[in-house]
């Protein structure tokens, strides 16, 4: 009899490419967005598990775990093909036409599989086994693999701690005059100001901006953002200064490149954190749901409710995976991120019920009315197919515009009133917070070069007691922390002067250009 080895042999006692394989996978798409090892544990846990059940799977179909988990390494390696194929097909078809194109994909998947047909049937009419790679190879090959993912990562630690040990500068909190309040930041991704909604969607946003001048916060009606995208508005927001001022993001200006390790890091490691630290906040966080975005590694608690991540959603999304899952799940990710901003309004509000033995910060970022449309009205789910959660543009989602306009009207109504709620809420406990209402910036879809107004103009609302009209200037992002602090927690921290930057797109949001004049709006507007 044959000896087996435990990994490496032609009859492995252990097989492990299945396993290994599907790792790779979820490194392969985690790595190079830098994403935290913490936040892979999930996506591993269950890439691994499914890989597992399709060994187990096989082992009872085939009766031996090698042809089993051969199997199981076929089935995975069908379900990722899916963007090779379409990147196939979108090369062959852009260069041949989409006859041809499809004549040529269709002639070298009938050669692959037929081939394999006919290996098959040869050995069967010899009287031997199908050839098929060898066990061993296919651990030694699955391992190797998983090395090739990791020394990406691996090389990139060394610049990664410098980042994380760059000396966070304290401000010192001075000894402030009376208790410090609970400060509570409700940022709702992409939500435009009132002109721009009114000029791009012909949505009149007045009675909701009235209602929160009704319940005393000061609105502005000129506001704007720094940024285009969140995570440079974060990172600068936390710094309380403009990138181009941060040491460790200096160098990346002007440069390609998601940079998004480097922005969380920004944030995370912030002097504002350091500040709210330094004068005994408790840190709160309700995230969205974009790693690249999250608080969560600068948090004391983390406010979630088991949804999706960008990462789980992109894993899916990337195979034929997402396809299964909706036959049993459909619109899994819709309802999931449904989910996500319901529960963020509901923290919100159990937030205002709380009995606190100390100060609080709380920051809920909150994924809407941020593409994708996902709530009517009422707060029950807008169902879009599944491939279309990330469409970007009417068309893609299958809606014409006046549909797109009035599912955009219907999330907006939706998320106002929960914003107003929630105002109550925390304007009826016994020491009503400090309430920021604010966008990250303003309407990021549809652009146009001819029209930053849309871009920058944000949605910018604020209730500050005991310092009355502290905000009512409408402040850039990047100076809304150090009024904050200045006023309640006794620092005395310089503010900015305004400036705006624009970039091409979220994935490249260092490649920037300071511009003067951020309220262009079009000659044909």
């Amino acid at each position: 009899m044959q000896p087996r080895s435990t990994l490496f042999g032609d009859r492995p006692r252990i097989v492990l490419h299945p396993m290994f394989l599907a790792a790779a996978y979820v490194l392969s798409l985690a790595l190079p967005n830098e994403i935290r090892a913490e936040e892979m544990v999930r996506p591993l846990a269950v890439a691994i598990a499914a890989a597992l059940a399709l060994v187990l799977l096989g082992w009872v179909v085939f009766r031996n775990r090698w042809d089993g988990a051969l199997a199981a390494t076929i089935l995975i390696l069908l379900a990722v093909s899916l963007v090779p194929l379409l990147r196939a097909w979108s090369f062959l078809s852009g260069t041949l036409g989409a006859t041809a194109g499809m004549a040529v994909l269709g002639t070298v998947l009938v050669a692959i599989l037929g081939g394999v047909a006919i290996m098959v049937r040869r050995a069967q009419r010899l009287g031997r086994p199908a050839p098929r790679p060898a066990p061993g190879l296919l651990n030694i090959f699955s391992t190797a693999l998983i090395g090739v993912m990791l020394i990406p990562g691996v090389a990139a630690v060394p610049a990664a701690m410098t980042r994380s040990d760059q000396p966070i500068i304290p401000e010192e909190a001075a000894d402030p005059q009376t208790a410090l309040p609970d400060i509570v930041m409700i940022m709702l991704d992409g939500y435009p100001r009132a002109d721009v909604l009114e000029r791009r969607f012909g949505i009149e946003n007045d009675p909701f901006l009235d209602a929160l001048r009704e319940r005393g916060l000061d609105v502005g009606e000129a506001s704007l953002s720094n940024y285009f995208f969140t995570s440079t508005t974060l990172a600068s927001m936390f710094q309380m200064r403009y990138l181009d001022e941060v040491d460790a993001l200096h160098p990346l200006i002007g440069t390609d490149g998601a940079h998004r390790g480097a922005l969380r890091d920004a944030a995370i490691r912030s002097p504002a954190i350091a500040l709210l630290r330094a004068a005994g906040y408790e840190i709160l966080t309700a995230p969205s749901g974009w790693l690249h975005t999250s608080l969560a590694p600068a948090a004391d608690r983390v406010l979630e409710h088991g949804e999706l991540t960008d990462l789980e959603r992109t894993l899916m999304e990337r195979t034929w995976l997402l396809d299964l899952v909706d036959l049993v799940w459909p619109y899994a990710a819709t309802e999931s991120q449904r989910s996500r901003i319901v529960h963020a309004f509901d923290d919100l509000e159990a937030f205002g019920q709380g009995q606190p033995d100390g100060p609080r910060f709380f920051f809920a970022h909150i994924p809407a009315p941020h593409l994708p449309v996902v709530l009517d009205e009422r707060g029950s789910t807008r169902h879009l197919p599944s491939r279309a959660f990330e469409a970007t543009s009417p068309d893609a989602m299958g809606l014409t515009r006046s549909e797109y306009v009035a599912a955009w009207a219907e999330q907006l109504t939706y998320v106002n009133q929960r914003v107003l709620d929630v105002v109550d809420g925390l304007k009826a406990a016994a020491e009503p917070p400090v309430i920021v209402v604010f966008s990250d910036h303003g309407y990021g879809y549809e652009a146009r070069d001819d029209d930053l107004q849309s871009r920058f103009g944000n949605l910018m609302a604020a209730y500050t007691p005991g310092a009355d009209g502290l905000l009512a200037d409408a402040p850039t992002p990047v100076n809304l922390l150090p009024l904050l602090f200045n006023a309640y927690v006794g620092t005395d921290l310089p503010l900015s002067p305004d400036r705006y930057f624009t970039g091409p797109a979220d994935d490249r949001p260092l490649l920037i250009t300071e511009v003067d004049d951020p309220e262009r709006v079009p000659a044909d507007s």
